[in-house]
């Protein structure tokens, strides 16, 4: 996953909803985060991550502790963009804050182009 940060912010949060995608494995877990994914007898799911308090928020370096997180499916094409009733295959928010006295917490627009999608058949190696 990507979420693009300047020096000093940090993510606390992320969710995708997901639209013809299975989630096969949730590949392993951030120290202190919890991690939610799954889909519905329908199409439509989630990917979803939620820091449990600031000092597991990730920043810098170890924003590489959400690479290879999910194992996921997708058995459509990855469709871009919301087309009529049928929603992008990722779309999502993230929330970003820093540690400046002025760096209130925001949410960002994350979609497919925040995800690092690789061809596997199982979760990498830690």
């Amino acid at each position: 996953m990507v979420i693009p940060l300047k020096t000093g912010q940090y993510v606390s949060d992320f969710k995708f909803e997901t639209w013809g995608v299975d989630v096969i494995a949730v590949c392993h877990f951030p120290p202190g985060w919890r991690i939610r994914a799954g889909r519905a007898a329908t199409s439509d799911g989630v990917l979803e991550g939620e820091a449990s308090q600031g000092i597991t928020f990730l920043s810098g370096k170890r924003m590489r502790e959400l690479r290879g997180l999910f194992l996921v499916r997708p058995y459509g094409g990855i469709q871009r963009k919301d087309i009529g009733s049928v929603p992008a295959t990722f779309a999502g928010t993230a929330t970003i804050g820093g540690y400046g006295p002025h760096d209130d917490d925001r949410k960002i627009n994350l979609d497919y182009r925040n995800l690092h999608l690789t061809p596997a058949n199982h979760c990498p190696a830690p």
